[in-house]
């Protein structure tokens, strides 16, 4: 059988893999090797100062959508003073725009806790990945009370997530900070160049995690039971290590 386990390390990174048991024929390229393709979720501001724009959301998303293919996915959240799903990973354009023409706005702006759990969907996802926040470009006194600016660009930046950012009206500075220091843009809805590029970057992304894959020699009879692993990074002059494991299948 082979395992994967993923690992966020430096480019060209050495990874050496201990294991309680001899294995074989270990690779990092698993990602590398992979035929490219985007993992993105869509932010959409629900906000009643947002309402205005409602019918230029499906516009401004389409640039991205019509180049998308089905091994990409979109998920799509919404959000005021709370965020919801609106539609969950998905390849189907039409899907997609079904949920961003819902209407459903009312009081409130909550962009932290959003951007949060959109950055958090897409941990796992094992393609290129990045946020997409379509908003007016206003801020909200309530829009970082639970996680500030500093928290999500730490969070985005630390998994290697850019956060491209749509905006109708104002480039509010919080925003451009957010999208520049998570490796992003931000765009008026009227820079249709710059929108038609956005999902080539996406796509095109450099990507810096390893998913390291190798074959046991572990036996049906012990299915089920933990096996430790221990992950080295030597990367010119800078080590880590991490422990971890996993339950044999």
């Amino acid at each position: 059988d082979a395992y994967a386990i993923t690992a966020k390390g430096l480019h060209r990174a050495q990874l050496a893999l201990v294991d309680e048991h001899d294995f074989d024929q270990a690779y990092i390229d698993y990602l590398k090797n992979r035929d490219p393709s985007a993992s993105i979720v869509i932010c959409i501001d629900r906000s009643y100062k947002n309402r205005k724009y409602h019918y230029d959301i499906p516009w401004v998303s389409e640039f991205i959508l019509k180049k998308m293919r089905k091994n990409d996915s979109v998920k799509v959240i919404n959000f005021h003073h709370d965020y919801w799903t609106g539609n969950d990973f998905d390849w189907s354009r039409r899907r997609t725009l079904k949920a961003l023409r819902k209407r459903e706005y009312a009081k409130g702006k909550s962009l932290g806790k959003t951007l949060y759990n959109a950055i958090s969907d897409l941990l796992p996802r094992l393609n290129r990945r990045a946020v997409i926040l379509i908003t007016d470009g206003k801020v909200g006194a309530d829009s970082f009370q639970k996680y500030s600016a500093g928290n999500i660009i730490e969070y985005a930046k630390s998994h290697y997530i850019p956060i491209h950012i749509i905006v109708f009206k104002e480039k509010a500075s919080v925003l451009q900070k957010i999208a520049r220091e998570t490796g992003g843009g931000i765009y008026k809805a009227s820079e249709m160049d710059n929108l038609k590029g956005i999902y080539k970057a996406i796509k095109d992304s450099e990507e810096y995690r390893y998913v390291l894959v190798y074959s046991t020699f572990k036996t049906p009879s012990i299915r089920g039971w933990w096996s430790d692993v221990k992950i080295e990074v030597n990367n010119k002059g800078h080590k880590g290590v991490e422990w971890g494991g996993y339950f044999v299948p």
